[in-house]
């Protein structure tokens, strides 16, 4: 697994709470508007505050658009192997593959992602340099690195947990 698998992984794994993070990042800047009034700090500083939560919630609509960019490329089938190993989704119901088919499946599709990631410009420092000061993405990279560094099976039970 190189680098750019943990940067997908990560991205892919995280992608089924995005909505949930914005929502909450938008109820904290709503709240720190809402109560500027009783907290001490000067009111340009507060501002800045708000304003670098609006900067993540941007970052993270963004990466949400590349995720589901890269994903509208995907035939359905292949699509529904992401959704059911990413995003927890149910098992594809269509699908009749022996065990050893559907990682390779996987994995192919998976590597067709990686691909189409570094043709349009997201590679490892790209990531890095723009989505690492988020905090639930670093934690997951993180982790997803560490096993990595175990030397744990591509398509281990162990990433999903991470």
């Amino acid at each position: 697994m190189s680098e750019l698998d943990v940067v997908l992984k990560t991205i892919l794994y995280s992608y089924p709470y995005f909505e949930m993070i914005i929502e909450g990042l938008e109820d904290l800047a709503e709240y720190k508007a809402i109560t500027s009034y009783k907290n001490s700090n000067k009111t340009l500083e507060q501002m800045q505050n708000i304003l670098a939560i609006n900067g993540q919630i941007s970052k993270i609509c963004g990466l949400q658009e590349i995720v589901n960019r890269l994903l509208a490329e995907l035939s359905p089938l292949e699509r529904l192997l992401i959704e059911y190993k990413f995003f927890k989704a149910t098992p594809p119901k269509k699908v009749n593959y022996s065990a050893r088919a559907y990682f390779r499946a996987q994995i192919r599709v998976f590597n067709k992602l990686i691909e189409r990631m570094l043709q349009l410009g997201y590679n490892v420092d790209w990531f890095k340099q723009n989505y690492l000061d988020l905090y639930f993405l670093k934690a997951k990279y993180r982790k997803l690195k560490k096993i990595k560094k175990l030397g744990t099976v591509e398509n281990s039970v162990r990433d999903s947990a991470a």
